[in-house]
This record gives C-alpha cells, structure tokens and sequence, in this order.
C-alpha cells in the first residue's frame, strides 16, 4: 500500500472531504458554476426591463460606465479566462461584434476570477476581443458587478437596449446548445438595432 492511501484509509473524513473538493473543483471548472449570491438574486438589477449600468476600473487603466454608450446597443459579457464554455464562445462574440458594431452594438467583458497575468494572455491570444474589459483589483470588485447583475453561472450576457435596460439575457451554457444560444444572442442584438 502506497504511503497517501494508507493516510486518507486511516482518516476516512480526510477522503472523504478531499473527494467532496475535488469534485467541487472539477464542476465549477468543467461547468462554469458560481455560487449563487442569495442578496443578490433578490436584488438583481439583470432583470428583463429593468434599467441597468455596468462600471468599474478597466484593465489597463481608467473607469468606464455603460451610460458613455448612450444610444447604443450593449451586450454585458461576464466570463471568466478559466472557463471552458467562455473560451468556446468567443469565436462567436467575435463575429457577432465584427458584424453589428458599426451599426451600433457595443460589448464590454467583465471577466470573473480571473488574474491580470492570464487577462492579459487570453487578449493577447484573442486579438479580435476588440471591446474594453472591466477589470477591477479591489477585492472582489467585479464578482460584486457581477453579483447585483444577478449572475449565477458563465458565462452570462445581458443585451441592454438603446435606453440602458436590460432586454435580453443568457446565464450559464449547455454545451450542446451553444451554438444555438449564439444564434439567438446575435438576432437578439440585430432585433434590438433594427428598433
């Protein structure tokens, strides 16, 4: 018997709770799983009609509002660097922002978790995420953001209309609708362009 298995054997709880984190890891790494914030969820601006501003510090320097974007159509995008299904749609925001921004849509990241080191990365490798990202160093500046908009998974998306309220939203991802939710996220924006 190897040395660990004899320690996790003669301490059953160890094991147990070891398991019970590695699974937990493996879900919120695998899935995109945040923690739902109960304050939040009953106060969550993210609602459907519902007005709404994100702000905060951006990466690499200065502050930024959704209200500067008077006007337009915003697509806030929260995500994370570590997030499979993030990095599986990117493509897609991509398009969907070459194609719409002349016309007026406009899309700011609020990445989750995630470091200034693999931000900075991640860009570097994702030229085309042409759109500020909101990145606020204070502790837990954007999982606040992210909590009063109501996030519970990623990634998330809420369309904001001309006006600044919300119209459409997207939280969390089936990876066997992802293309779909894509599809449906680009029309949602072209529908609100159109208007």
């Amino acid at each position: 018997m190897s040395y660990p298995l004899a320690i996790f054997r003669s301490n059953r709880g160890l094991f147990i709770f070891g398991l019970l984190m590695a699974a937990a890891s493996f879900a919120t790494v695998t899935y995109g799983i945040v923690a739902p914030c109960p304050a939040a969820s009953q106060n969550a601006v993210g609602e459907k009609g519902k007005s709404v501003a994100a702000s905060g510090q951006l990466f690499g320097g200065g502050t930024f509002s959704t209200t500067k974007w008077k006007g337009k159509v915003i697509v806030v995008d929260f995500w994370a660097t570590w997030c499979p299904y993030c990095r599986t749609e990117e493509p897609s925001l991509e398009q969907i922002y070459s194609k719409y921004h002349h016309k007026g849509l406009e899309i700011i990241g609020v990445p989750i978790q995630s470091t200034a080191i693999a931000l900075r990365s991640y860009l570097r490798k994702h030229p085309k995420a042409l759109w500020p990202q909101i990145f606020d160093t204070i502790p837990g500046g954007n999982a606040i953001l992210a909590n009063r908009f109501g996030v519970s998974a990623f990634p998330a998306q809420f369309i904001l209309d001309r006006h600044g309220k919300v119209a459409f939203s997207m939280v969390g991802s089936d990876p066997t609708k992802l293309k779909a939710q894509m599809r449906k996220l680009a029309a949602d924006v072209r529908r609100l362009l159109n208007k």
